[in-house]
């Protein structure tokens, strides 16, 4: 699997999003839903580390594991750090760098074949999903709302789970699953926002020794 393939199977990259305090007596999926609809529109950046696992699918004990930091600024540059490739787009180009292989693939940042970008990803979630509001749970001594996400327009979701922190009201923990029955979860971890991050970040300077391989053609 290369690595511009990987990354559009990362379907979250936009998993860390502030949400606003509401009184936990009014708390129902919906207002949820709502207030991270709303709250995107006024994020300018985040970053957050985060953690990755993979399981091909429910009987998957061991899965497929990885960590890395996401930065994200609006309205569409994005930087995915993994421990085997890095992934950045500055809104136009998107570059996917494998240190090991001394190549960067260079290819336009669009999503004309139907993926979607980390940027965009969970406002589209929750804006076109049925949303339920399961249970509160605790998560390393700390109360989230877990809620149950069924995307009504998108067929390569099943449907998500997320765990959303009853005190910072951030997506803390994230699970996917596709209509193949594969599993992906997410945890976030040291998210910032809205700290100004460069432009700069987003833009990829290839080392001499480095192979380019332009896709754009």
């Amino acid at each position: 699997m290369n690595g511009k393939r990987h990354f559009i199977s990362f379907p979250l990259a936009m998993a860390v999003l502030l949400l606003a305090s509401l009184p936990a007596d009014a708390i129902s999926a919906k207002k949820i839903l709502n207030k991270v609809s709303g709250q995107y529109e006024d994020l300018k950046d985040f970053r957050a580390n985060f953690s990755q696992t993979v399981f091909i699918d429910s009987t998957d004990s061991a899965g497929y594991a990885a960590a890395g930091t996401l930065w994200v600024k609006t309205p569409a540059k994005f930087r995915l750090d993994l421990q085997h490739q890095v992934i950045i787009s500055d809104g136009d180009t998107l570059w996917t760098y494998v240190p090991r292989n001394q190549q960067v693939l260079v290819d336009r940042a669009d999503t004309t074949d139907g993926t979607t970008r980390p940027d965009q990803l969970f406002l589209r979630y929750f804006q076109e999903a049925e949303a339920e509001l399961m249970d509160t749970v605790e998560l390393d001594e700390r109360e989230y709302y877990l809620l149950h996400l069924k995307p009504e327009q998108e067929e390569a979701i099943s449907y998500l789970r997320v765990w959303v922190d009853k005190k910072t009201w951030l997506a803390r923990k994230l699970v996917v699953t596709d209509a193949g029955g594969m599993v992906t979860e997410y945890e976030f971890t040291d998210v910032q926002m809205n700290t100004g991050l460069a432009d700069s970040l987003f833009v990829f300077r290839a080392p001499p020794e480095v192979e380019i391989i332009d896709l754009r053609w």
